[in-house]
C-alpha cells in the first residue's frame, strides 16, 4: 500500500451538497414507499422477476428514483453551459511508451479537434522508454500538423507518473490536458470540455470514455462506461461526490496538480488520486458525457486481466493514500461517503461469482419446493439492480443499440468479478520501502 498523502484538503461547506443529498433520499424513498403500497400486486410480479431476484421496492424503485433524480438535477444544470465559449490557450500532455501503432492517429485526431478549438494548442509527447518508433512516429505526426505544434520529450525514468510530472514541469499554460496515447479525441471534446473552466472552482473536467466496437469486450465496455461515466458520475456531481476522473482524458487546471505535488508513482490509480485531492481542496470534480473519446479496449483476455488487476487494486491503493479523508473529524461527502462506499463496493464485486457457486450448491442439494424464489435469487446476483441501472444509462444517454449487449454485459459483469477478487487476494500490504526491490520495479514499470 502507498503511504498516507499529507495533509491538502480544506475544511469546506458541506451544507449544501449533504441537504441536497438527504432531500432527494428522502424524496425517492417517500415516492417508492407510496407505490409499493399503492400497487402491491405489480410489486409482487416484479419481484418474483429473475431481473429482480425477490428483491423489495427499497432497491428496485429507490434506486433508480434517487440517482435519475440526481442525473436530472444535473442535466439541468448544464442548461446553462451551453451558451459558454471558454477557448484559453491548451498544453495537451501525453505519456507514450512504445504507442509506435497508434500515436500518428492520435495526435491527428487532436489536430482535428484544436481546429474547432480555435485556440493555441500546444502537444508534449513524453517518450517513456519507448524501444519501438515512437520518437520518430511522433515527429512525423507532429510535423504533418496544421493546427497544433509540439515536441517529443525523452523522459528515461521508467513509470508512467514519472512521464506525467516531467510533462507538468513543462506546461505553459493555466490549463492542460491528459491523454493517453490510445486515446481518440472527437473533434469537440476540448471545446466541450473547456467551457467548464469559466467556472473559477472548477479544477479538473473528464468525459465520457467509448468502446472501438472492434473487439470481443468492446460491447460490454460500451454499457460500463455508459453506466458509470454516462450516469453514475453525472449523478454524483451535485453531491460532490465525484471522486475520479479517468486519465485516458482529462483537464486540470495546472496550478492544482502542481500544488499537491505531482502524480503519484508507486501505486495504481494516480488519476483517481488526484482528482480526489483536487475535491478535497476546495475545487469542483466533474464528469461531462458530451465531452467523448475513444479508447482502446483490451483484445485478449490476458490483457483484460492486466488491465483490471491494475484498476481494482487502485481501490485499495487510492483509499490507503488518502486515508486522512476518512479519519478526520470534519466530513466530506467523498471522505464519508463514497471512499467507503468504493471499498464495499470492492468487496461486494468480489464475492459475486462466490455467491453465485454457492446459491448453485444449495440449489441442488437443498432445494425447497415451498419458497417461490429460489433460482430468481441466484440470477439476481448475476443480473440485479445493475442490470436495471444499465437499461436506464443506455436511454438517458440515449444509446438505444447498447441495450441489445446487456447479455454480453452480465457475463461481463462475472468476469470482473473474479478479476476483482483474484486483485483482493494477491494485492500486497507492504509499505513502498517494505518492498523487495525486484516487487519495486515491477510496480514502477506497471505504471
Amino acid at each position: 500500500m502507498p503511504p498516507k498523502r499529507e495533509r491538502v484538503y480544506v475544511r469546506q461547506s458541506v451544507i449544501r451538497p449533504v441537504f441536497l443529498f438527504f432531500l432527494v433520499f428522502l424524496t425517492s424513498a417517500i415516492l417508492a414507499s407510496w407505490i409499493s403500497i399503492v400497487t402491491p400486486e405489480r410489486i409482487m410480479e416484479f419481484r418474483l422477476l429473475a431481473l429482480m431476484g425477490g428483491i423489495g421496492p427499497g432497491v428496485f424503485l429507490f434506486f433508480p428514483l434517487f440517482f435519475v433524480s440526481l442525473y436530472a438535477i444535473n442535466r439541468l444544470k448544464e442548461l446553462a453551459f451551453n451558451r459558454v465559449d471558454f477557448r484559453p490557450p491548451l498544453t495537451i500532455i501525453i505519456p507514450a511508451h512504445n504507442e509506435a501503432h497508434i500515436l500518428r492517429q492520435t495526435i491527428g485526431n487532436i489536430d482535428k479537434a484544436v481546429e474547432v478549438y480555435g485556440a493555441p494548442v500546444t502537444i508534449l509527447i513524453l517518450d517513456n522508454n519507448s524501444t519501438d518508433a515512437t520518437p520518430l512516429i511522433a515527429r512525423i505526426a507532429l510535423s504533418s500538423c496544421k493546427f497544433v505544434s509540439g515536441r517529443v520529450v525523452d523522459v528515461p525514468t521508467p513509470g508512467k507518473a514519472h512521464a506525467l510530472n516531467r510533462g507538468l514541469d513543462l506546461v505553459g499554460t493555466e490549463f492542460f490536458v491528459r491523454i493517453d496515447a490510445d486515446t481518440q479525441v472527437e473533434a469537440t471534446s476540448l471545446l466541450r470540455a473547456m467551457r467548464h473552466f469559466k467556472d473559477a472552482d472548477m479544477g479538473v473536467v473528464g468525459g465520457l470514455p467509448l468502446a472501438p466496437g472492434t473487439g470481443q469486450f468492446d460491447h460490454a465496455r460500451l454499457v460500463e462506461t455508459l453506466l458509470m461515466h454516462g450516469f453514475y458520475q453525472v449523478a454524483l456531481y451535485p453531491i460532490r461526490a465525484v471522486v475520479g476522473v479517468a486519465g485516458m482524458f482529462a483537464v486540470y487546471r495546472t496550478e492544482l496538480p502542481r500544488r499537491l505535488g505531482g502524480f503519484a508513482s508507486g501505486m495504481n490509480g494516480e488519476d483517481t488520486d488526484m482528482s480526489l485531492a483536487i475535491g478535497e481542496s476546495g475545487y469542483r470534480v466533474k464528469i461531462d458525457p458530451a465531452v467523448k473519446f475513444v479508447s482502446e479496449v483490451p483484445a485478449t483476455f490476458r490483457h483484460l486481466r492486466e488491465q483490471r488487476m491494475r484498476w481494482f487494486r487502485s481501490v485499495y491503493h487510492v483509499t490507503a493514500r488518502n486515508a486522512d479523508y476518512l479519519e478526520r473529524w470534519w466530513p466530506s461527502v467523498r471522505g464519508k461517503l463514497m471512499l467507503p462506499f468504493m471499498l464495499i463496493n470492492s468487496a461486494r464485486r468480489a464475492m459475486m461469482l462466490p455467491l453465485v457457486c454457492f446459491g448453485l450448491i444449495e440449489y441442488a442439494t437443498a432445494f425447497d419446493s415451498s419458497s417461490a424464489l429460489v433460482w430468481q435469487a441466484i440470477l439476481a446476483v448475476l443480473i440485479g439492480m445493475p442490470a436495471v441501472m444499465a437499461i436506464i444509462a443506455c436511454l438517458l444517454n440515449r444509446r438505444i443499440r447498447a441495450l441489445l449487449y446487456l447479455p454480453e454485459y452480465v457475463l461481463f459483469r462475472a468476469l470482473r468479478s473474479y478479476f476483482t477478487l483474484e486483485s483482493l487476494l494477491s494485492i500486497s500490504l507492504y509499505l513502498p520501502q517494505d518492498q523487495p526491490e525486484d516487487q519495486m520495479k515491477k510496480a514502477s514499470e506497471n505504471q
